[in-house]
């Protein structure tokens, strides 16, 4: 199994509206797929993991880098692992405008416990705490 981590920018013109509508998308193609995974968005920026079958996972990320909605794609990690580390869902999101930074950063450490990788899980830590650019 293949795991997948980057974080990218939202596109100039992609609106908080239009966010609804990829995820719906995404949900789609990764539960065809069975792909689970964590999104966050904060309103311009994305950062995603996802895993599952290392085809499948492959062609989603060629997916993503050819979706005009994404800029500045850049991938911080792709690693063989043993079992699902994302649970079984097909994507789990969470949009820094639905929570207090409080709340939106208690929901990101839930969601990572079961990550096995300390980088991986101070990579979402820091991108739910933080409100300036990774870029």
């Amino acid at each position: 199994m293949l795991q997948i981590t980057y974080h990218s920018r939202a596109e100039a013109s992609f609106a908080r509206s239009d966010f609804a509508s990829l995820l719906s998308q995404c949900q789609r193609h990764n539960q065809r797929d069975s792909i689970s995974g964590l999104l966050l968005y904060d309103g311009s920026r994305f950062l995603q993991a996802f895993e599952g079958p290392r085809d499948l996972v492959d062609r989603c990320m060629s997916r993503i880098s050819l979706d005009a909605r994404h800029t500045a794609v850049h991938v911080h990690s792709r690693r063989l692992i043993t079992e699902r580390e994302f649970g079984t869902f097909a994507m789990t999101t969470i949009s820094q405008g639905e929570n207090s930074p409080d709340h939106l950063l208690d929901e990101v450490k839930g969601l990572i416990a079961g990550v096995a990788s300390p980088r991986l899980q101070a990579l979402f830590i820091g991108f739910a705490a933080m409100r300036r650019p990774l870029l």
